[in-house]
């Protein structure tokens, strides 16, 4: 007896559920870890897989098993838990796998809140979410996040199977530039601000360095000048 394409989805979901859950714990290594190598890594595959599939058509559904997907689940975890990208690597994996939007919307959607939810539960067990700059984040990101997910299910209606791979495939696009850069430009300013530094250091050391042997020379030559005078006295 075959199973309906519902059932079928529905085990799908599950199964990359359990996975995500599971791997989702890893958030709780988050701060030990370097984010800006994980984001500038997965900033480049989001571009050159966004980039590569604009520019071709939709390539063939690939064959998927059981084993493929329990790794993908993982994966996608692992991916969430450390850097709160809970939905990249499903995305890509359902537009991989094929199938209609509403087929690939039925897989990733809660694999994606299963994800977030667990990677956020774990980052407060951890004790790094209640804080004064988490809260001020949210807050200011909050109204725009509202408002994606009402631009977002209003224009899902009215996009077809191939409008809707496109944007994913642009959203992939600009969320890869959007890692990327940034890290690129932050790295940079850190590496142009050790330079200054070690350059600093060769004339002299820094400036607060600087002004306290500068002081602690005025307080020295005083001291031996009062001494002198007590002594000529």
């Amino acid at each position: 007896m075959e199973s309906s394409p519902r059932v079928e989805l529905a085990a799908d979901a599950a199964l990359f559920y359990r996975r995500s859950f599971w791997c989702s714990a890893w958030s709780i290594l988050a701060p030990y870890i370097n984010p800006a190598h994980i984001r500038i890594g997965v900033g480049l595959v989001l571009i050159v897989y966004s980039t590569y599939n604009l520019a071709r058509p939709a390539l063939a559904p690939i064959k998927v098993n059981r084993l493929t997907d329990i790794g993908i689940g993982f994966l996608n975890g692992l991916l969430g838990g450390l850097t709160g990208l809970g939905g990249v690597i499903v995305t890509i994996w359902c537009q991989l796998r094929g199938g209609s939007k509403d087929a690939q919307r039925a897989v990733f959607q809660p694999v994606i809140f299963a994800t977030m939810t667990v990677t956020t539960v774990t980052f407060a067990v951890a004790g790094h979410l209640f804080s004064t700059d988490v809260i001020k984040l949210f807050s200011l990101g909050l109204p725009a996040l509202l408002f994606g997910l009402w631009a977002g299910n209003t224009l899902y209606g009215k996009l077809d199977d191939a409008a809707f791979r496109k944007a994913i495939l642009i959203l992939l696009l600009v969320s890869g530039t959007v890692l990327v850069v940034p890290a690129l430009i932050a790295q940079e300013m850190r590496t142009s601000h050790t330079v200054s530094l070690r350059g600093d250091s060769q004339h002299g050391g820094l400036p607060i360095r600087r002004t306290l042997d500068l002081a602690s020379q005025v307080v020295s030559k005083t001291s031996t000048e009062t001494h002198d005078d007590r002594h000529h006295t």
